[in-house]
């Protein structure tokens, strides 16, 4: 299917791609690229566990595979960037094409910084935000219920919940699409309907289950908590450093990170940044 759809998405210097093969587009790579992450995350697990038993063969071995898999991982990537690059965004006539598309490349930078290490790791995720940034400026553009600019919010929410493990960060971002999106549903397209319902209701997920002090049903002080950011979190306010060092995969030297790490943050009406200083213990 992927080679199928990458000829018609060629096909974009006479004639741009409709919805349909976008989103065609767009799952073709996502089924070609999750068993491979899948398979990732839990060879990684594996040699971790073997490396602490001190199962040296085993480890070699399995170092190997994972490697294997990354190099996958990273053919596809590089396979996506160049059609975007190329093909897609050069020939985008709209705003909802364009953050569609770079909703996509900030994805896929997001899934390439999970099979890289250190300095590598550190350079994608700057990309990665980078990326998402620049499809936020153009999201503006487009009514707080358009899919793309959803799309893109709750995907950004999730980076900085999972990747940077940045919770207050995800909810302020998953709380501000879901709040411009709410006061405008009235007018969506009935066709459009249940597709942005679907991803409100999954953003409104995110701030629930995101929120300080309920994270992934953890409890705290012997208690449930079930606080939503939504009855508490305001605009504007201050943001923790929360870039964990376990993310990093392990310690970094202060100059190996960049002093200040700017996180681009959803709001309705422009976007702002905040410059965060990385702690000297990374």
């Amino acid at each position: 299917m992927v080679e199928f759809m990458d000829k018609v998405a060629k096909t974009v210097d006479t004639a741009e791609l409709t919805p349909e093969e976008r989103n065609l587009l767009s799952i073709a790579y996502k089924n070609l690229i999750a068993g491979r992450r899948a398979s990732l995350k839990r060879i990684s697990s594996i040699e971790k566990k073997e490396t602490k038993k001190g199962n040296t063969d085993n480890v070699s071995f399995i170092k190997d595979h994972r490697v294997k898999i990354e190099t996958e991982i990273n053919n596809i990537c590089d396979r996506i960037f160049n059609l975007i690059d190329s093909h897609l965004l050069p020939n985008a006539s709209t705003d909802d094409f364009k953050v569609f598309y770079l909703k996509m490349k900030g994805d896929y930078h997001r899934y390439l910084s999970d099979s890289k290490t250190g300095a590598a790791r550190v350079q994608a995720v700057k990309d990665t935000l980078e990326i998402y940034k620049s499809a936020q400026v153009i999201a503006l553009n487009l009514p707080s219920t358009d899919i793309p600019r959803l799309g893109l919010a709750l995907n950004l929410s999730l980076f900085y919940y999972e990747t940077l493990m940045s919770t207050k960060v995800a909810c302020l971002t998953a709380k501000e699409a879901y709040d411009a999106a709410i006061t405008e549903l009235h007018a969506v397209r009935e066709e459009s309907f249940d597709d942005t319902v679907l991803i409100m209701h999954l953003i409104s997920d995110r701030v629930t289950y995101d929120a300080p002090g309920r994270i992934r049903g953890r409890k705290r002080d012997g208690k449930r908590q079930n606080l939503k950011i939504m009855d508490m979190a305001i605009w504007g306010q201050e943001v923790d450093t929360e870039i964990s060092n376990q993310y990093f995969g392990g310690k970094l030297s202060y100059t190996e990170a960049s002093s200040d790490v700017r996180f681009p943050l959803w709001n309705r009406n422009s976007v702002e940044t905040y410059g965060i200083s990385l702690p000297k213990r990374f």
